[in-house]
């Protein structure tokens, strides 16, 4: 194995050496700033100017949602420059390789003051002509308006538009390219999703998602309407007031004074869209939603007052007919209050008082409004028959919703008897998940780290008392009991893979990182000991430090897979700097060659390089040339080739990322 990885080291160095220039090579310096570590946020303002202020937050909210909701993770972070890397594309690789970016990851990174941005994306995520269109769409329009908080919402967007839902091929079937490879029908495996869940969820339902636009006119119009409204619903109330009197008129009251401030906060609303602070696009989103809800709550309450005066004025027009209807329907009601009783009994045998007792309040509260409606029909026969038709009106509507009310209460049984038997039938449901989520939880439970350990033993714990504790009767508590341990479960087992996958990722890069990382070490040593005649301090310095590096990075591979990677990674960075010290030390050395020590050629040619090679200084010194000696030939023992050989590497570049692709430029 030793064999094979010095070979591939011998084969490194015989590259990087016809590159050499003959004049002296200039040190690569360590990058005085590296790509960011990202920990954790999507959302990093780097920049001296601090140009995303106090909108870091509800940035940060906004893209954790649409991860959350779409699978697709955006990553933005803005800097005054790209340095270290100085190209935006390599800056934006060497971010997403530094931070393990997977396959559902977009990074957009931004230099504010050079004006510069990079978009890197996987490609088995976006192809070239959803990510031309994302950049020429989207991001770069943005960006040129130096819009900083506006570039994500449009990036955002852009990936919901042109790879979440990609446009129609002409025959109604969507097509995505996810690895390279066309699938047709909107159905692909991994990162893509083929349609937002906020989009399924609007379909089901009917909804539209309205543009900005479209939201603004709506609310506009609400507003006017709702303040109409208003103001005929206050003359309406006057004549109620009038007609009814002041308690019967009492809750169209109430309902106006609280539209009055539904509206209030809506035109406060509007004022703040009006005024000449600038507003985000999401602010102006949440205020036109908030206004339309709010008016829209103020319209239901005034209509439905409104609808019940109307009826009102009805029934003092008809007054007798009504009361004739009215009486006709109480034994109805009776009827359904002898049903509920015999299904409440029904259900005591097999329920527990927790479910029993309320419905057996329910019936109580059924026999006392049947009461109330008797009551109420003897006052209105006596209104009536003293000619008041506005106050038998006002008792004839009051037995009307008694009768309405008494009616629910006497079905509450049956009613509940049909939800009992599908909360038993999800909580069979439920505890089955339960069960598969406990299978899961097992399997992930020894590779999680400690704290993704602790959730999932926690969640654990709490399912299997859930599980012990089973229904008692109550099904319905016993299935929120369920609900709550399964969102528990459900978070840890989601954490856990999450965290497992990360460490995937990470050892993968690490393992990626060391190959070529102990070629380039192992390279360079063999050409400073094959040369160390002419080899300075300041080669060899560099040359010692990728040694620790290496070391550091095969020290912490088992246990630590993220400072092993970053290890490695300098470890190849010190390499070679100290091959183009070497190389620049060897070239600028006057003891090889024709010219070389003592003049003349031919021997003497094979003196300046046994000079070279430090052969003939150490025999003079004492020491051997063997690899035993001191300062003899190389014994791996500075450094060398540690571990085994997994596959190839090159000086030419790290562990690349893999897959992914970038683009940009100046904006």
């Amino acid at each position: 194995m030793k064999r094979v990885a010095t070979i591939v080291g011998l084969a490194v160095c015989a590259a990087l050496a016809s590159l050499l220039p003959t004049a002296a090579l200039a040190v690569v310096p360590t990058p005085a700033t590296a790509p960011p570590s990202l920990s954790g946020s999507y959302v990093v303002d780097a920049t001296s100017d601090a140009v995303l202020g106090s909108d870091v937050s509800k940035l940060e909210a906004s893209v954790r949602g649409f991860a959350a909701e779409h699978g697709v993770q955006l990553f933005v972070v803005y800097v005054d420059e790209f340095t270290s890397p100085e190209n935006p594309e390599a800056w934006g690789a060497a971010t997403a390789q530094k931070n393990f970016l997977g396959d559902d990851a977009v990074l957009l990174s931004i230099a504010v003051e050079d004006r510069l941005f990079d978009l890197n994306a996987a490609t088995a995520l976006i192809s070239d002509a959803q990510y031309d269109k994302l950049v020429k769409d989207y991001v770069r329009p943005a960006l040129k308006e130096s819009n900083w908080t506006g570039v994500i919402g449009q990036t955002l967007t852009g990936i919901e538009k042109t790879v979440l839902n990609p446009e129609s091929n002409g025959t109604g079937i969507a097509i995505a390219v996810v690895g390279g490879v066309v699938v047709v029908g909107g159905v692909a495996a991994g990162v893509l999703v083929a349609r937002k869940k906020k989009r399924e969820r609007a379909a089901e339902d009917g909804e539209v998602v309205l543009s900005l636009e479209e939201l603004e006119t709506q609310a506009s119009g609400l507003l006017v309407r709702v303040d109409d409204d208003l103001r005929s619903s206050e003359q309406e109330l006057g004549f109620a007031q009038a007609q009814f009197g002041a308690e019967a008129a009492g809750p169209f009251e109430t309902a106006i004074g609280a539209a009055k401030a539904q509206l209030q906060a809506a035109f406060e609303l509007r004022q703040k869209l009006d005024d000449s602070i600038p507003d985000t696009d999401e602010q102006r989103r949440a205020w036109h939603e908030e206004i339309i809800a709010r008016c829209s709550g103020a319209k239901e309450s005034l209509d439905a007052h409104t609808e019940s005066f109307s009826r009102l004025r009805e029934v003092e027009q008809r007054a007798p007919e009504v009361m004739q209807q009215l009486r006709a329907a109480a034994p109805g009601v009776e009827d359904r209050l002898a049903a509920g009783r015999q299904t409440l009994a029904r259900l005591t045998e097999v329920y527990a008082e927790t479910i029993t007792g309320p419905l057996q309040a329910n019936l109580d509260e059924a026999k006392i409004r049947l009461s109330f409606v008797a009551d109420c029909f003897a006052s209105a026969e006596q209104e009536l028959a003293a000619g008041q038709r506005a106050a038998a009106a006002v008792s004839l509507r009051a037995a009307e919703a008694a009768l309405d009310q008494a009616g629910t209460l006497a079905d509450s049984p049956n009613t509940m008897a049909a939800e009992l038997a599908e909360s038993v039938k999800q909580l069979e449901l439920g505890t089955a998940d339960l069960r598969a989520d406990l299978q899961t939880a097992a399997q992930l439970i020894g590779a999680a780290p400690a704290g993704e350990r602790a959730a999932l033993e926690a969640a654990a714990h709490e399912v299997n008392a859930v599980l012990a504790q089973g229904a008692q009767g109550d099904p319905v508590r016993a299935l929120s009991a369920v609900a709550a341990a399964n969102v528990q479960i459900d978070a840890a087992i989601g954490a856990a893979r999450e965290s497992v996958e990360r460490t995937r990722r990470a050892e993968a890069a690490r393992d990626e990182a060391l190959v070529p990382a102990r070629a380039e070490v192992l390279a360079v040593e063999q050409f400073i000991e094959t040369r160390r005649g002419a080899i300075g301090a300041e080669a060899r310095t560099r040359l010692a430090e990728a040694q620790r590096q290496l070391q550091l990075a095969e020290h912490y591979a088992p246990t630590d897979p993220t400072r092993s990677y970053q290890a490695a990674q300098q470890a190849t960075r010190y390499a070679r700097a100290a091959y183009q010290l070497a190389g620049s030390d060897v070239s600028g050395w006057g003891g090889g060659g024709s010219g070389g020590y003592g003049g003349g050629s031919g021997s003497n040619g094979s003196f300046g390089g046994a000079v070279l090679g430090g052969i003939l200084g150490g025999l003079l010194s004492g020491g051997g040339g063997s690899g035993s000696g001191g300062g003899g030939g190389w014994s791996g023992s500075s450094g060398g080739f540690r571990g085994g050989w997994n596959g190839g590497g090159s000086m030419g570049g790290g562990s690349g990322g893999g897959g992914r692709r970038g683009g940009g430029g100046r904006f």
